[in-house]
């Protein structure tokens, strides 16, 4: 791993060049704050959102349409967005707890607990719950590295945490283990909406553009 030439450690806690000491939850936050914002600016590229006319404007009735398309849009992408910070929230806790010195098998077996919410579940619930444990497993591994760093910024984090290959192998495993749990959770419905399906696809597709463009930023400043 790479150097943060900005950060230096002493006692568990994170320091940079200002002298200002970076404890553990506030890497935590700053991790949570980039998942937020990266799963926000996903909602709103792949969900379509109605669009306002003059004619809306003019004609009361097709505002009173619009307004109820608005709050239903808002509503939809409420959802579509814990949906996709669902797995990361969890693996950010769970890498929290190992870095706070938890052991690993009270980690595991805790957040299997929180996933698995229903132990009786049918078998094509329970291949949900698998799927999303699997890319836990590989998030949590991910964030335990980042907090684990001395960095005091995401990008930074990263680069510390990763040489850029590393970085990029570790991306597309993500990529596989979400597609895992989005054909797992369409599998649960035996007539799924082909808008759904093109959503997600939008979504796998939307995802891997942006983790490769935020990637290359990310280790750009290693190549000047």
């Amino acid at each position: 791993p790479n150097q943060n030439r900005n950060t230096r450690c002493f006692a568990g806690i994170a320091i940079n060049c200002t002298g200002y000491k970076m404890e553990s939850n506030e890497k935590q936050e700053i991790v949570a704050r980039h998942e937020r914002r990266f799963a926000g600016e996903l909602t709103e590229s792949v969900l379509e959102k109605p669009e306002l006319s003059v004619w809306m404007i003019l004609i009361p009735f097709l505002f009173i349409v619009f307004m109820q398309r608005q709050q239903k849009f808002k509503q939809l992408g409420d959802t579509f967005l814990r949906g996709l910070l669902y797995t990361k929230n969890h693996a950010l806790e769970a890498a929290a707890r190992l870095v706070a010195g938890v052991s690993a098998q009270t980690v595991e077996e805790e957040t299997a607990c929180k996933v698995r919410k229903n132990p009786d579940a049918d078998t094509l619930l329970q291949q949900v719950y698998q799927a999303q444990l699997s890319e836990i497993t590989l998030l949590t591994e991910h964030y335990r590295r980042l907090l684990s760093t001395q960095a005091a910024d995401y990008a930074a984090m990263v680069r510390e945490a990763y040489r850029p290959g590393e970085f990029q192998l570790f991306l597309v495993e993500l990529a596989q283990r979400e597609r895992l749990v989005n054909e797992a959770a369409v599998a649960l419905n035996s007539e799924p909406d082909m808008t759904w399906r093109d959503v997600i696809k939008r979504l796998e597709e939307e995802t891997i553009l942006r983790r490769k463009k935020e990637a290359d930023q990310i280790f750009s400043c290693n190549r000047e």
